[in-house]
């Protein structure tokens, strides 16, 4: 949500925050961006079968972080869209919070990929490229 510059303590503080406040448009077109990415990334996924999951575990936790990761993208740009274009606080704050527990999701997404890579060994990195 955008309010009013607190008052700096500082000259290096007023910089800051106008650098912070002059980055709010790349923040929203980027988000769209990535929104509108993620719409066609869905669309594209229903006209494809998905790979085949693996058994157990580890295929039910790899179904439920890429749903995770999907329905994240949409939330945190959602709260992002009714906060900047709506004025409503509350959705700031649920965009705050739920933008950096995406970016966690986003963190233990890769560490998996790395660990399929460089401990299991089974190819799953060569899996995700289109053939």
């Amino acid at each position: 949500v955008i309010d009013e510059p607190r008052r700096p303590k500082t000259a290096g503080a007023a910089e800051a925050a106008a650098a912070a406040q002059a980055a709010i448009p790349l923040h929203v077109w980027v988000g769209l961006a990535i929104l509108a990415l993620v719409a066609v990334r869905l669309v594209l996924r229903r006209r494809a079968a998905p790979a085949p999951v693996e058994p157990g575990l580890q295929g039910t936790l790899a179904v439920w972080v890429h749903r995770l990761l999907y329905l994240g993208v949409v939330v945190v740009a959602a709260s992002g869209i009714a906060a900047f274009f709506g004025g409503l606080r509350e959705a700031g704050e649920m965009h705050e919070l739920l933008g950096n527990v995406l970016f966690a999701l986003v963190g233990l997404h890769i560490l998996a990929a790395i660990y399929h890579q460089l401990v299991l060994k089974d190819g799953l990195i060569r899996r995700m490229i289109p053939h």
